[in-house]
C-alpha cells in the first residue's frame, strides 16, 4: 500500500512539471511570437520612413531639375520667382511617378525659396571643400536657391502615416566667359609648334587635343572639358595618321612633343611618363601612342580607337589624375559638365558645310534683336545679345546696287577698274534704300534707341567700298586694291590661290578709336561740342558696348525646344553683307571708358572683324615678362565678332590682293599688343569629311600677312562659341606666315573685372542637402507663400 502510494505520487509530480513547463514554454512562444510581431512592425515602419524619406529627397531631386531648366533659360530673376505664388512656382511630377510605392501622391508638397540676390565669390582653390571643383580658382557670381519637400508615407497594416520633410539648396553659379584663358564651346584644338605657355584655366565643352608640335605646352592653371584629353591630333589625313611634325615620323609614341600641365604646387608635370613611363598620361593611359602610332583606314576609326581606349581607361584615369594634380586636370570621367552661356542651347558639331543649323545657336550673341513681333522672339537670349545692351549701335545696309567695271585697253594692255557703291551717311529716318545707308542710334538699338542726326561721322566711323585697278599684259596680271581690302580667305573663297577672285572683295567700315575717344569725352564736358559728341548718349545711358551690325546677314534665330534654347537658320538677304567687314583703327592706347561702374569699352559685330595694329596697349612690351605686362593701366575690353583678324600696324591695302600673304610692315618695333578679350567663331575640323584643321586655338585670331620674325602679344581671353556663318573657309596656310605667338591671360580679368556685357555660362551644384523636423519645415513653408 505503501508502494502504490509512492507511485501516484512521482507520477503527479512529474504531471506537475510537465505542465510547468508547457506554461513556460507557452508564454516563452508567445512572447517570442509577440517580438517578432513587433519587431515585424518596426522594420516595416522602418521600411516606411527610408521610403518616406527616399521620397522626399526623390521630390527634392524633381525640383533641383525645375530650377536648373527655368535658369537656363532665363536671364533676370526676381526674389519670389521659385515661390508657390511666385512667377515660375515649381510643380509636382504627374501621378506615376511614385507608382507602386506607399507615397500618397495626394500629400507631396514641393516649392522653392525666396531667391537672393546674385554675389560675386572667388572659388579658393586651397579651400579643401573645392578640391574637385572644376570652377576653382575663378570669380563666379552665386545664387543659392533653396528647395523643400515633404512626402508622406501610409501604412496598409495601419498605423499613422510617416512624413519626411527635406530641403536642398541648388548653386546656382555663373563664371564669366572672360575668367578663363581659353574657352572652347567645343573641341578644342591646340599644337602650336613655337613653345607656348597658357597662364590662365582653360576649358572645352567637348575633347582637348593637347600637341606642342614640336617645342613645348603648357597650362600653368586648371584644365577641364567635358569630354577627354587626348595626346594627338584631332586632323590629319586618313592615311597618314601619326607621322605629322609632333611625331617626327613615329607618331607621338615618343617623348618628341612635350604637354606640361601644372599640378596643385605649381609644378610642371609632362603627360609622357606621369602615370607609367614611356607612355602619354592622357585619358588614353598610353593608348594615345598605340592608336596615333598607327595606320587607319578613316579617321573616324582613328577618332574611334582613341574613345574606346579612353573609356576603358576612366577610372584609373580619374584616380591617377586625382592623385597627381588635385582637381587641376578634369575630364568628363570625372563628371565635369558643359558650359553654356544663359538662355543659349549646347553646341554640337555641325554636318554641312552650306547651313549651320540649330546647334550653332551660340551665335546668336553677336547678332542683331530679333523683331518682337517675331515667332523666334524669346526675350530672355534677347537680353544676352551684345546688341541689345549696345549704347551706341551703328547700323550698315549695305548697297545692293552692282559694281562700277571700266575697261580701257592700250596695246596688249587691258586695265579694269571694279567700283563698288558707297553708302549714304546718317539719315533723318534711318532707313535703308538700294545706294545704301550708315544710321548711328544712341541708348540702345534701332525701334528704342535715338537715331543720332547731327554727327560728324569721321569722327568715328568711315565707309571703304571695294575697288581695285586690274593690269593685264599678255599672261601677266597684277592687281592694285584702291579702297578698302581684299582678304584671301574671306566670303567664300575656297581655293588656297585666291587671287583673282571677288569673293574677298571686302568692303570696310572703320571704326576709328580716336574718334570714340572724343564721343566718350564729351559725355563729362561742360558743354558738349555737338560737332564731336553724339546726341542722346548721356552717362546714364552709357553701357560700355559698341554693336555694329552689317545688315542683310545670316541670322541664327531662337526657338525654345522641350527646356533647350535651339535656334533655325535663316540665309542672309543681301549678298553684299557678307563681304562687308568692320576694321577698328587706332586702338593704341587705353580705350574708350567712362566712368568706374562699368569701366571699360566691349565692341560686337555679326561681321568679320580687323584690328590694324595695337588695342587697348601702347606696344611696349617689356622682354623680361613676353607674355604680360602690367594691366595697372589697362580697362577691361572684348572684341566679339563671327572672325577676328589681326593686321600689322602699316597693313598695306592696295596690295592685299596682289599676294597671297603680303609681308607685315611695322613703322618702328617688331610687335604688336592687344590687351582684350577675343569672342568669335571657327571653321571646324574635317567639316563635312572636307579633312581641313580648324587651326586651333592658337590660331583663333587669324592673319592675313607674312610676320616673319615679328611678334604678337595678346593679353586677355580666347573664346571660341560658334561656327563662323560669314567667314566660313578651312584654315590654309597659303595666306599668311604667322609671327610669334605670345598668349597671356589679363590681371584684369584674373582678378574678377570684366569687360561690359561679359556671357556668363551656367553650372549647377547641389549644397547642403538636410533633413528637417515638422517645426523647421512650416516655417520655411509660412516664409515662402
Amino acid at each position: 500500500m505503501t508502494t502504490h502510494l509512492r507511485f501516484s505520487s512521482v507520477r503527479a509530480s512529474a504531471l506537475v512539471t510537465t505542465v510547468i513547463f508547457s506554461a513556460i514554454l507557452a508564454i516563452c512562444i508567445a512572447s517570442i511570437l509577440s517580438w517578432v510581431r513587433t519587431e515585424r512592425r518596426l522594420d516595416q515602419r522602418q521600411l516606411l520612413r527610408l521610403e518616406s524619406r527616399n521620397a522626399a529627397e526623390a521630390l527634392a531631386e524633381w525640383g533641383f531639375y525645375q530650377v536648373r531648366a527655368k535658369v537656363q533659360n532665363a536671364s533676370a530673376y526676381t526674389s519670389s520667382m521659385f515661390q508657390p505664388s511666385g512667377s515660375s512656382p515649381l510643380t509636382l511630377p504627374d501621378t506615376g511617378y511614385f507608382s507602386g510605392s506607399n507615397v500618397s501622391t495626394t500629400s507631396l508638397e514641393l516649392f522653392g525659396g525666396s531667391t537672393p540676390p546674385q554675389s560675386s565669390y572667388f572659388v579658393d582653390p586651397n579651400d579643401p571643400n573645392n578640391l574637385n571643383d572644376p570652377l576653382k580658382g575663378k570669380y563666379i557670381f552665386r545664387r543659392n536657391i533653396p528647395v523643400y519637400a515633404k512626402a508622406t508615407v501610409s501604412s496598409t497594416t495601419g498605423g499613422p502615416p510617416i512624413v519626411s520633410y527635406v530641403s536642398e539648396v541648388i548653386s546656382i553659379r555663373g563664371a564669366p566667359l572672360f575668367a578663363h584663358a581659353i574657352f572652347y564651346n567645343m573641341d578644342l584644338e591646340l599644337s602650336p609648334g613655337p613653345t607656348m605657355v597658357i597662364s590662365g584655366p582653360v576649358h572645352a565643352n567637348g575633347n582637348i587635343w593637347a600637341s606642342s608640335g614640336g617645342s613645348s605646352l603648357t597650362f600653368q592653371s586648371s584644365v577641364t572639358c567635358t569630354g577627354n584629353i587626348y595626346h594627338a591630333y584631332k586632323w590629319a589625313s586618313p592615311t597618314t595618321i601619326g607621322t605629322g611634325a609632333s611625331g617626327a615620323g613615329t607618331g607621338m609614341n615618343t617623348n618628341t612633343s612635350p604637354v606640361y600641365i601644372n599640378n596643385a604646387a605649381g609644378v610642371a608635370q609632362n603627360l609622357y611618363g606621369v602615370y607609367n613611363a614611356n607612355k602619354w598620361g592622357d585619358s588614353t593611359l598610353g593608348g594615345s601612342a598605340t592608336a596615333v602610332g598607327s595606320i587607319y583606314s578613316s579617321q573616324a576609326n582613328y577618332l574611334d580607337a582613341l574613345t574606346t581606349s579612353a573609356t576603358a581607361n576612366q577610372t584609373s584615369f580619374r584616380t591617377l589624375t586625382s592623385a597627381k594634380f588635385s582637381g587641376y586636370v578634369q575630364t568628363g570621367a570625372m563628371g565635369v559638365q558643359n558650359y553654356t552661356p544663359a538662355a543659349i542651347g549646347a553646341y554640337a558639331a555641325q554636318t554641312t558645310t552650306s547651313t549651320d543649323d540649330s546647334v550653332n545657336s551660340a551665335r546668336t550673341i553677336i547678332e542683331p534683336p530679333t523683331d518682337s513681333a517675331s515667332a523666334e522672339y524669346n526675350a530672355d537670349v534677347e537680353s544676352q545679345k551684345f546688341s541689345t545692351q549696345a549704347c551706341i549701335y551703328i547700323k550698315v545696309v549695305p548697297s545692293t546696287t552692282a559694281p562700277t567695271v571700266t575697261s580701257n585697253v592700250t596695246g596688249n594692255t587691258t586695265t579694269t577698274v571694279t567700283t563698288y557703291p558707297t553708302v549714304a551717311t546718317a539719315n533723318t529716318t534711318g532707313t535703308a534704300g538700294t545706294a545704301g545707308t550708315i544710321s548711328i542710334y544712341t541708348g540702345g538699338p534701332p525701334g528704342t534707341g535715338h537715331l543720332v542726326t547731327n554727327p560728324s561721322i569721321a569722327n568715328l566711323v568711315t565707309f571703304k567700298p571695294y575697288k581695285e585697278t586690274k593690269v593685264t599684259t599678255g599672261s601677266n596680271t597684277t592687281y592694285t586694291v584702291n579702297n578698302g581690302m581684299y582678304d584671301q580667305h574671306n566670303g567664300g573663297v575656297g581655293s588656297s590661290s585666291a587671287a583673282g577672285t571677288t569673293a574677298g572683295n571686302m568692303d570696310l567700315l572703320e571704326l576709328d578709336m580716336a574718334g570714340l575717344r572724343t564721343v566718350v569725352t564729351q559725355l563729362t564736358a561742360g558743354t558738349p561740342d555737338t560737332t564731336k559728341a553724339l546726341d542722346g548718349l548721356t552717362t546714364s545711358n552709357w553701357s560700355g558696348i559698341v554693336y555694329v551690325e552689317v545688315n542683310g546677314g545670316p541670322t541664327t534665330n531662337t526657338i525654345a525646344t522641350g527646356n533647350i534654347t535651339a535656334g533655325s537658320t535663316t540665309a542672309g538677304t543681301n549678298s553684299r553683307a557678307s563681304n562687308t567687314a568692320i576694321r577698328v583703327i587706332n586702338g593704341t592706347g587705353i580705350v574708350a571708358t567712362y566712368g568706374t561702374a562699368k569701366p571699360g569699352l566691349t565692341i560686337a559685330t555679326n561681321a568679320p572683324l580687323y584690328v590694324k595694329g595695337n588695342y587697348n596697349a601702347d606696344g611696349s612690351v617689356s622682354s623680361s615678362s613676353p607674355t604680360a605686362v602690367d594691366s595697372s593701366s589697362e580697362v577691361p575690353a572684348c572684341l566679339a565678332a563671327d572672325a577676328i583678324t589681326l593686321l600689322s600696324p602699316n597693313f598695306n591695302d592696295s596690295t592685299s590682293k596682289s599676294a597671297e600673304s603680303p609681308a607685315a610692315s611695322f613703322p618702328t618695333g617688331s610687335s604688336i599688343e592687344v590687351a582684350s578679350a577675343l569672342l568669335t567663331g571657327f571653321v571646324p575640323t574635317d567639316k563635312n569629311g572636307n579633312a581641313a584643321y580648324s587651326g586651333g586655338a592658337h590660331n583663333l585670331p587669324r592673319f592675313l600677312e607674312n610676320w616673319g620674325s615679328a611678334s604678337t602679344y595678346i593679353r586677355g581671353s580666347l573664346v571660341c562659341l560658334f561656327e563662323s556663318r560669314i567667314a566660313n573657309v578651312p584654315l590654309t596656310g597659303n595666306y599668311y606666315s604667322p609671327p610669334a605667338r605670345n598668349w597671356g591671360f589679363s590681371d584684369l580679368f584674373k582678378s574678377g573685372v570684366y569687360p561690359p556685357g561679359t556671357p556668363k555660362v551656367m553650372s549647377y551644384r547641389r549644397v547642403d542637402y538636410t533633413d528637417l523636423s515638422a517645426s523647421d519645415y512650416a516655417t520655411a513653408k509660412a516664409a515662402n507663400p
